[in-house]
Formats: C-alpha cells, structure tokens, sequence
C-alpha cells in the first residue's frame, strides 16, 4: 500500500516531460518591472478606496498593515519570470503566514488576490525545476484544504457573518459555507493551475516545432549539398568515360599512325581519319556536358543547338566497333531475348551500363596486351528480383610500362561509384586460374534514384 502511494505521489509530480522553458530576453523581464510598478500604484490606489470605504475599519495598525502586505504581495512580480519558484514562495509566505496571525480585510481584496493568483499561474508557466514547482504547488493546495476543514470545523457558518437561524435554502447553512469554500477555493487554483500549464505546453510545442523546423532546414540544406556532390561526380564519371575513352582512342590510333606512316601510309591515313573522328567527337560531347553545367534557362546562341543524349545499350555495337578497331577482339554474350528486355530498362540505368563497359574497355586497352575481351550481359532473377550482371574478362597481362606506375584508379572507382548509386555493387581484380582481367557488376533491373 505504501509502495503504490508512494508510485502515485512520484507520478504526480513527474507529469511533465523533462524540458525547461527559456528564461525571456531582457527586454521581456523589464516589462515584468513595468507590471510591478503599475500594480503596486493600483494596489495603493486601492487600498485608499478601500479605507474610504470604511472596510478596513478604525485600527489604525490593521490599516497600516493593509497597505503594507498589499506593497509586498505585488513586489515579487519583478522577477516573476527571472525566479518564479522564488516569487511564489514569497507570495505564498505573505498570502498565508499573516493571516495566521491577524484577520484583515485586505486578504479578500481582488488586488491581492489577483495578484496571488497571478503568481500561481506563472510558477506553472515558467517554473524550470518541475518536480519542485508541482510539489509547491500541492503543498499550497493541501494547505488551502487543511485551512477550510478547520476553519469550518471550528467557525462554521461564522466564516461569513451569516445569521444561523436564517435559513432560505435547500441545504444546511454550514454545509453551504463548506460548498461555497470549496466550489470558491477549487476555481481559484484551479484556473491559476490549468492556465500555467497550457502556458507552458504550448511554449513547449512551440519550442518542438522550432527544432523540427530547424532539422528540416538543417535537412534540406544537407540534401542540397549532397545532390551537389553527386551531380559533380557523376559530371567527373562523365567526363572521365566519355572524353576519356575518345582521347585513349586518339592516342592508340596516332601511335598506330606513326608507326604505319612509311610502310603503309594508306592505313597510317585510315588511322589519322579516326583519330580526327574520335577528336571532334570528343569536342562535342565535352561541349555538350560544360553546356549542360552552364544551362541557366536561357539559350544562349554562340553556343548553340547543342544537346548531350546519353547513351543507351543498343549503342554497345558501336563501342564494340571502336574498340575492335585497335585490335582488340570483343565477343558480346547475350541472348537475343534478354537484349530486348535490357533494352526497356531506364534510361539512366542503360547509361551507367554503357559507361561502366566502355571504362572496363578502356583499360583493357590503355594497360592490358590482351587481344580477346568477353563483354556478358544478363538478366537474373534471385528471391523474386531481377538482377543484371555485366562480365568483363579479358585475356592479356598487364603492359610492361605500366608496371612500375601506380595507377590512379580513376575508372575503376567511377564503375563502382555508378554501380553502389544504382543499388549493386562492384567487384575486379586478377582471374584466378587464368590469365587477365575481370570485372564483375551486379545492379537491380530497377532502381529508383536517378543517377
């Protein structure tokens, strides 16, 4: 039993999520200065009524003190905001300790009961520490019932100078005091209560919906970063795959040239024909890419009509063609069926495709001495998705010069890169029982990012 009052009293005052509402600017608490100053000359003002009035009747001393507990009732109004906890246990100090001792008519006044009130309702507002300003707060409500069991326990009906043996009503004038003191007493703390914590919650919405926003901007601010970054590495694969396959191009075809050029010079000439062919192509396409980089909205006429079309696997033939062109023999592997099918897949998949072949060609002729490449592309399906794997092998060792050169591996992390940014993954390296090269890319038939 005393386990689960103890539960009970712990969960009553733990209600609130463990958050503490900032302290307001300084301009904010200067107000807070402003409001004491003007509910102190109200509150004087008041008292002179009240006097006038005769309610704080002939005692000298009495009204003196009236003037002096209404003064210090509104002086924690100052740092109200600054020290709530503070400022409620003052006022709970002045509100109750006094009238322990002496009955004056100030305690009924709206002045000092409005400000008390006031009070009750900015500890619940702002208090930090929120286990202590609950307690606080049921501490004062216990104390305020303990006070009306007594008091009308020992006075009764004498509580408001009711004429006992006058009785117009329903019910029995002493219980009527005890509804009156309950029914007065609970809408007091009551509202002072429920309007502190809707204060303080929606501060605390507030401050949640501040921080949401500010991850979201934070967010959207990465996000833009990060499609930077990928748009400037997929322009470097670009640049790398496209400029860079014509330029291995030019320089295989004028070394072909240079070493035909007395012997045959009509196939030196053919080879100088392809490496003009190879040059403006290279042009043009890096002319499209810097174009798209530069594409503001308008077109611009001085550099014209120019359009970059990303290539697609029905223009693996050609690439085939180049490659064979400088000797190197390529047997393409796939069935006729799954050509057309690989063909319905996304434009962007079939241009990483392409890239990452004509890349793994690229070194094959740049660093290998092989004279056969096996190019396979097919269509798998595993645990009811459909996968592509492209094979690339080929036969020869790498070249003597190149030995002793580290290589950037430039080509082999942008195959990677463009494999990983459609959802597979890359693998290359030696064969192992045979001589040569392989690369192994495993990619989803559909992906959803845009690469």
């Amino acid at each position: 039993m005393e386990h689960s009052i103890s539960q009970y009293v712990r969960k009553s005052i733990d209600i609130d999520p463990d958050w503490q509402r900032p302290t307001p600017s300084q301009r904010s608490l200067r107000y807070d200065i402003w409001l004491c100053l003007a509910t102190s000359l109200l509150a004087f003002v008041s008292s002179i009524s009240y006097q006038s009035l005769g309610l704080f009747g002939d005692d000298h001393q009495e009204i003196l003190w009236s003037y002096i507990l209404a003064q210090l009732m509104v002086l924690p109004l100052t740092v109200r905001r600054r020290y709530p906890l503070t400022a409620f246990a003052v006022a709970t100090l002045i509100f109750f300790v006094p009238s322990l001792m002496i009955s004056l008519p100030i305690y009924y006044t709206l002045i000092f009961q409005g400000t008390y009130l006031f009070l009750l309702y900015t500890v619940i507002a702002w208090g930090k520490d929120r286990k202590i300003v609950w307690m606080s707060v049921y501490i004062v409500i216990f104390w305020t019932v303990a006070w009306i069991i007594i008091a009308w326990t020992l006075q009764g009906v004498a509580l408001f100078n009711v004429n006992e043996m006058a009785q117009n009503g329903p019910i029995d004038t002493s219980l009527a005091t005890l509804l009156t003191l309950c029914i007065n007493n609970g809408l007091y703390f009551g509202s002072g209560i429920a309007l502190g914590r809707i204060s303080w919650i929606r501060a605390y919405q507030s401050e949640i919906l501040e921080n949401q926003r500010h991850e979201l901007e934070q967010q959207s601010e990465q996000l833009a970063q990060d499609r930077v970054v990928r748009e400037r590495l997929r322009v470097a694969r670009e640049l790398h795959d496209s400029v860079g396959h014509h330029i291995s191009v030019i320089s295989l075809q004028s070394g072909a040239a240079r070493c035909l050029l007395h012997k045959y010079p009509d196939k030196a000439t053919e080879a100088l024909q392809n490496v003009e062919q190879s040059a403006s192509t290279a042009i043009t396409e890096m002319r499209s890419i810097v174009r798209l980089l530069r594409h503001d909205g308008e077109h611009s006429q001085a550099e014209g009509n120019l359009t970059y079309n990303e290539p697609t696997l029905e223009q693996l033939q050609q690439l085939f063609i180049e490659v064979e062109a400088s000797g190197i023999h390529v047997e393409y592997l796939t069935s006729e069926h799954q050509e057309k099918s690989l063909t319905k897949i996304p434009q962007g998949t079939q241009s990483s495709i392409y890239r990452m072949i004509q890349e793994s060609l690229n070194n094959v002729r740049r660093h290998s001495l092989a004279r056969t490449v096996h190019v396979i592309v097919r269509s798998v399906e595993v645990n009811y998705r459909v996968w592509i794997e492209i094979e690339i092998i080929d036969d020869g060792c790498l070249k003597k010069e190149h030995t002793d050169i580290p290589s950037s591996r430039y080509g082999l992390r942008g195959i990677k890169e463009r494999a990983e940014a459609l959802g597979g993954s890359a693998t290359y390296g030696h064969r192992t029982n045979a001589q040569g090269w392989f690369v192994y890319i495993r990619i989803p038939e559909r992906h959803s990012e845009n690469t």
